[in-house]
């Protein structure tokens, strides 16, 4: 495995700055004794949704994990071929053992708890918990809709300069149509998400494991 030469070349990234493809669980060196008192040694390097790939047990080709945080990461394990795609997924590797090495693609959507936290310091309710009982004393939204754009729209529009809005505003909307709407817009994102995945990436989905 090597990191992709027209693309570093194309960036102006001398290769020689990229590291090598190492064990996750590696001897990586040790933390500058300045810093703690002691020389405490780094013997492993994994990111937050490659651990939780491995913490769910997403080892086969085609296992799927959905995080719901602050933003929302989808990730598929495309087993030892990074995918190269143009919709918004992105190649990763989730980890190496030995001679194995396993790859993922992630798409995501950036503000999912940030929308929740959002409308909290709105005073449109005072626990999340509540949210749930207030979109469940609604039929529906009332055609009111919101865009979770804070930080602009990932896939698949991949839109930096988008804006979170509300649409379908009406003299009867209320804080409960609101909230059902945020509620909802999390939930169009995941499906967004979800059909970008299964159009990029052809492999059979195994399973999904949603975690937050």
């Amino acid at each position: 495995m090597c990191w992709n030469g027209p693309i570093t070349s194309l960036l102006s990234i001398p290769l020689s700055l990229l590291p090598p493809v190492r064990d996750t669980s590696f001897n990586f060196g040790s933390v500058d004794e300045e810093i703690f008192g002691v020389p405490i040694p780094i013997m492993a390097l994994v990111a937050d949704q490659q651990s939780a790939m491995f913490g769910e047990c997403c080892f086969q080709t085609g296992d799927v994990k959905l995080t719901m945080g602050t933003g929302t990461f989808l990730d598929i394990n495309t087993g030892s071929n990074p995918q190269q795609n143009v919709g918004g997924f992105y190649p990763l590797i989730g980890w190496k053992i030995g001679q194995e090495v396993v790859c993922l693609a992630e798409g995501n959507a950036g503000d999912t708890g940030t929308a929740i936290k959002w409308a909290q310091q709105l005073d449109l309710f005072t626990d999340a918990a509540e949210t749930e009982k207030m979109a469940n004393s609604l039929k529906d939204s009332e055609g009111v809709y919101f865009v979770p754009s804070f930080s602009g729209l990932q896939v698949p529009l991949n839109d930096p300069c988008a804006c979170a809005s509300f649409m379908g505003l009406k003299p009867s909307t209320s804080k409960y149509h609101l909230v059902r709407a945020i509620l909802e817009s999390i939930a169009f994102r995941n499906k967004q998400l979800y059909e970008v995945m299964q159009k990029e990436i052809h492999i059979p989905i195994t399973k999904i494991r949603v975690l937050d």
